[in-house]
């Protein structure tokens, strides 16, 4: 009992690294936590949650000089994003719109994590910046504010966060109307 107690207090605060034995317990909690839960919207929040936490611990692995770790979680970021991505592609209408904001209110605030990722956050950035277009690509019915929209994200690709970040929320915000 005391041991469960302790695991899922080091669970809670972040403390398992993908460099330590317990880390594949700690995904599993993860995939059963999201598999528990049923609706979408709560479960696409939990998603980005994880997400977000990938990229932060990617962040802390990468100031400790462990590439392998930052490169993993990179990978389970992306894995995350695109889970995200597909909930709110089989959600009901009312939900995917829900979704998709989230979506990509926090694609727009990982795009600063993976700026100060530098060249490593490169491929994950690219994704981030794909899946906010996917996302308001599946949403949108009005094709010209979609085409708007992926020229903006284009250019914010290019540019460094703080440039992207301002471009992309002009993207949202049309994506809003």
């Amino acid at each position: 009992m005391k041991v469960a107690i302790i695991l899922t207090a080091l669970l809670l605060l972040g403390a398992i690294t993908p460099d330590s034995p317990l880390y594949p317990i700690k995904k599993l909690i993860e995939r059963l936590d999201i598999m528990l839960t049923f609706d979408d919207v709560a479960k696409v929040k939990k998603i980005l949650e994880y997400a977000k936490e990938k990229l932060e611990m990617a962040r802390r692995m990468e100031r400790e000089g462990k590439m392998k770790c930052v490169e993993e979680l990179l990978g389970e970021y992306e894995e995350y994003l695109k889970e995200a991505y597909e909930v709110m592609r089989s959600a009901k209408p009312k939900d995917a719109r829900k979704i998709s904001e989230l979506i990509v209110k926090e694609s727009l605030s990982n795009l600063k994590e993976l700026e100060e990722l530098g060249n490593v956050g490169g491929e994950a950035k690219d994704l981030t910046a794909g899946i906010v277009i996917k996302t308001i690509n599946a949403t949108s019915h009005n094709a010209s504010i979609v085409e708007e929209i992926e020229e903006i994200v284009e250019e914010a690709t290019n540019l460094s966060t703080a440039n992207a970040t301002r471009i992309l929320e002009r993207g949202l915000s049309m994506f809003r109307r």
